[in-house]
């Protein structure tokens, strides 16, 4: 499933899982739509890419809870498994 990007500058929501505040993402998580949670910025990720990019598993735990969708495509053709640290 590929998504179109958004040409504004990323989310507070999409920030908040890239730099691990967990806080901040359990605050606003009960709030969002799915497809909120799933909204993809500029570089087509997703905040659960952003998340999974950065190893930040407790907030990746908390958007697969939520639903987040695991088969989008950024623009490197990869789903947020893909760009998970090992």
């Amino acid at each position: 499933m590929t998504s179109i990007p958004s040409k504004s500058p990323p989310s507070d929501f999409y920030k908040a899982c890239r730099d691990g505040l967990i806080d901040q993402v359990r605050e606003q998580l009960p709030k969002m739509s799915l497809e909120e949670i799933d909204q993809t910025e500029a570089n087509g990720s997703s905040a659960l890419h952003v998340a999974s990019f950065y190893g930040h598993t407790e907030i990746v735990k908390l958007l697969l809870e939520k639903g987040a969708s695991r088969s989008i495509e950024n623009v490197y053709k990869c789903v947020p498994y893909d760009e998970a640290k090992t």
